[in-house]
């Protein structure tokens, strides 16, 4: 080791375990695995704690003051197969619990009547799926087809767009599974309790204090892809409304829920900042200028964009926007991929169509009302 003081030497000894930890993950055996029906890949140990570790061993503790502010940490991953579906459940459902989201890798082969039976047995006995009248697949409504380059697949030109599906409104859970990737075309997840301890305590406590107003007065009636094609559009950040559709679909008819900002609804009782800009109508006791200025605001401390991406002339984002790692995990899909999360503790959003480098991308999604 080089001959440099006692602070300097802590560095070095961090940086030195660092690079050997690296960015592997660590492979975690459970019982299920044992009998080989899955294999459980959960994210390493975090740097922080290894940082943290050094410093106290080395003496070096009252160099550095931290304070634990949680992360968005990736899903755990499940490799299984589809012969066991109780099993594979039954492993699934630990970790969404858990962590609010797992992904399921191997499923290459599965089919909409597998993913639908699935989706049930995580759900539970008393569960309702959504039925989609557009863009479902042939024999199965409960599946929805997103992408381009498949005949009756739902496309979303939005941008960011952070949202809840199913609005927060109940406990819905999602499953999206990747048939053909895009490279380019990622997931952006945020956990809602990482984007509350982000929040400075002033933040924090002007939060708790907002019941956020929530109306489709300024969409088209979506979906989001509907009311994007009708002129909605969003910031390059995905937290503000800049502009709202221009024309609404035949049959729409005004809808309003209030809910608060933030939200306690999980039995972990966790606060979790968890709100959507593109429905906000307006906080109460708030005008609604003001109210979209301080969701945005509050919205845009927890993500932490450090790029914004560029805007064309009709406001469409078409630049990448760059996000706090340890407030956003970004998921780059792989074919076979499936992510079951839940809504009452993630936001995700969408990308812009122009990063995506490839015409093809289908994938398949299930939107379920749980207990």
């Amino acid at each position: 080791m080089p001959n440099v003081g006692r602070f300097d030497a802590c560095l070095w000894a961090t940086r030195v375990c660092l690079h050997r930890v690296g960015c592997a993950d660590v492979l975690h055996t459970t019982a299920a695995s044992r009998r080989g029906a899955v294999k459980v890949i959960r994210p390493a140990t975090s740097h922080f704690a290894v940082v943290a570790l050094l410093f106290s061993i080395t003496g070096c503790a009252t160099a550095a003051t931290t304070t634990t502010v949680r992360r968005t940490q990736p899903p755990p991953r499940l490799v299984a197969s589809l012969d066991d579906v109780s099993r594979l459940a039954a492993a699934a459902t630990p970790l969404l619990k858990e962590h609010g989201y797992v992904l399921l890798g191997g499923l290459e082969d599965m089919t909409v009547e597998q993913m639908k039976a699935l989706m049930g047995v995580i759900s539970g006995p008393r569960h309702r799926m959504l039925r989609f009248d557009a863009n479902s697949a042939p024999s199965v409504p409960e599946v929805r087809l997103l992408g381009r380059g498949h005949d009756g697949a739902l496309l979303a030109d939005i941008g960011y767009e952070w949202h809840q599906d199913g609005g927060g409104t109940a406990p819905f859970l999602t499953l999206l599974h990747c048939k053909f990737p895009c490279e380019g075309a990622d997931t952006l997840f945020a956990d809602g309790q990482a984007l509350f301890d982000r929040l400075s305590r002033e933040d924090q406590r002007r939060a708790r204090a907002l019941t956020a107003v929530y109306s489709n007065e300024f969409t088209a009636g979506g979906p989001t892809a509907l009311d994007a094609a009708c002129g909605l559009r969003m910031s390059p950040c995905g937290t503000r409304r800049v502009r709202s559709a221009t024309r609404r679909k035949e049959g729409w008819e005004p809808g309003r829920f209030s809910r608060p900002l933030v939200e306690t609804a999980c039995a972990d009782g966790a606060e979790r900042l968890l709100a959507g800009a593109k429905g906000l109508e307006r906080f109460e006791g708030m005008g609604p200028a003001e109210s979209v200025d301080e969701l945005a605001r509050l919205l845009r401390a927890a993500l932490g964009p450090e790029e914004e991406g560029e805007v064309d002339s009709d406001l469409r984002t078409i630049g990448e926007t760059r996000f706090s790692e340890d407030a956003v995990y970004v998921h780059r899909w792989r074919r076979g991929d499936a992510i079951l999360f839940d809504n009452h503790r993630l936001l995700h959003s969408t990308v812009p169509l122009s990063l995506y480098h490839e015409a093809r991308r289908v994938m398949w999604q299930i939107i379920c009302m749980t207990e």
